[in-house]
């Protein structure tokens, strides 16, 4: 402000001066604006440049510090994410302890259950869902006395109506659990049957849950399969599959059943519970064998 003003009355007086003493025409009056006006835009150019740039610079910094943020909270979801399924996986072992004859179920019936979904072309998205569910489909077991969870003998009718309440017991432990709630479908539904005849609702055809129409195939499956059990051997492979696709219509989607038999033919080593137990783990879904099984039917 001081300058602009020492400018216009220096500038008047020289132009001034210069007419009355050396007769200057009034041409000069006008070159003498222009350069104030021209002189006074290179000056706030300058500044505004200077301005524009420390502003630049701080918001660079901010959007580093943001992004920089951003990948902690990343890093600390991931953890935290991380922890919640070693946790679920602890479960899903503790209810294994209770029982010896299921012993690496939940990892076998997870591992099978992933690729089939994987083969019927389950978004990515969904399969930490198929994981969670599978892995504690049958956490509701733990509410079931031990005197009818380790009965070697014939249940009564009462302790078959107790053991069929764990799909609603498991539901009632978890439900509150926010993040696990889109995998409660499997644990709720995966004794359901096609027909109608399953439990604990009773639901048929499509109304059961698609999650749990897949996994309880691979659940029947591994259950005759894997293990010997008090009541009878495990069986063969042919065996199995021959009552799977006798079932197709009745216990499960006849869909699903076919894509399970094509994969399990495609792919025969996926039929053997130790190949299952050998891979490295299901929290990645790198073990998936996607070089030979196709995203889609």
């Amino acid at each position: 402000m001081i300058l602009c003003l020492f400018w216009i009355v220096v500038t008047d007086w020289l132009v001034a001066y210069g007419q009355r003493v050396y007769g200057i025409s009034t041409w000069v009056e006008t070159a003498k604006e222009f350069l104030f006006i021209l002189i006074s835009g290179l000056v706030l150019f300058l500044l505004l440049s200077n301005e524009l740039a420390l502003r630049e610079e701080s918001f660079r910094r901010h959007l580093a510090e943001e992004k920089q943020l951003q990948d902690r909270l990343r890093q600390k979801g991931a953890e935290i994410l991380e922890a919640y399924d070693l946790t679920i996986e602890g479960w899903s072992r503790v209810l294994e302890m209770r029982s010896r004859e299921v012993k690496d179920h939940s990892r076998r019936v997870t591992r099978l259950t992933l690729c089939l979904a994987r083969y019927l072309g389950v978004p990515d998205e969904d399969l930490a869902h198929i994981r969670r569910g599978a892995l504690l489909h049958d956490i509701g077991k733990m509410a079931v006395p031990d005197s009818i969870m380790l009965k070697e003998g014939e249940l009564t009718s009462e302790e078959r109506s107790i053991i069929r309440k764990h799909p609603l017991y498991g539901f009632q432990m978890l439900t509150e659990i926010e993040f696990l709630r889109p995998a409660l479908d499997i644990m709720l539904c995966h004794h359901e049957k096609w027909n109608g005849d399953g439990y604990p609702f009773g639901l048929k055809g499509t109304d059961i849950p698609y999650f749990a129409r897949i996994f309880s195939v691979v659940d029947v499956w591994d259950a005759l399969i894997a293990d010997d059990r008090p009541y009878r051997k495990a069986q063969t492979a042919e065996e199995v599959l021959d009552y799977i696709r006798s079932e197709a219509g009745q216990h499960f989607d006849p869909e699903i059943v076919d894509a399970f038999v094509r994969m399990l033919t495609e792919n025969p080593e996926l039929a053997d519970p130790n190949y299952l137990l050998s891979l490295k783990t299901e929290r990645s879904l790198d073990f998936l064998p996607l070089n030979h099984v196709p995203e889609k039917v």
